[in-house]
């Protein structure tokens, strides 16, 4: 009788296990991750990791500010609204593109201005760290999956 009690739990167990470890990170989840992999590996101080966790915070704030669930129904919006149609609006179609363009370009030029802070942040030892891991990294980071 346990036996066939003990299966059933197991495999629930398994899949539980399974599951968690497959849950997509939020992005919250991935930027925690990535200050305290830059913390460690490229030996921040307890200040310089202060300061990056504001940086990272601010982005987090901006990104949220800007590519808003509001946005995201306007997208959608204008995605249905043009499969609705006879007929495809170019016109409205590029008048769309444009105000979202307009937000990318407002959240990169931000991006900037924290890349810029984060410069300044790291030591030109730390700096070359960086560099090298992320040529390290660069065929898993940066290339189609």
């Amino acid at each position: 009788m346990k036996k066939y009690l003990l299966l059933p739990l197991m495999i629930l167990l398994a899949m539980a296990v399974g599951a968690t470890g497959y849950a997509k990170k939020s992005t919250v989840d991935n930027a925690t991750e990535i200050t305290d992999h830059l913390a460690k590996n490229l030996d921040l101080t307890d200040v310089q990791q202060r300061k990056l966790e504001i940086i990272c915070n601010d982005i987090l704030d901006k990104r949220a500010e800007i590519f808003s669930r509001q946005m995201m129904n306007r997208t959608r919006v204008e995605l249905t609204s043009q499969l609705h149609r006879d007929r495809f609006d170019r016109a409205g179609y590029e008048d769309f593109r444009i105000r979202s363009l307009r937000s990318y370009n407002e959240f990169y030029m931000y991006l900037g201005q924290k890349l810029d802070e984060f410069h300044s942040l790291l030591s030109p030892p730390q700096r070359e760290r960086l560099v090298a891991e992320i040529e390290k990294n660069r065929n898993r980071w940066f290339t189609d999956k």
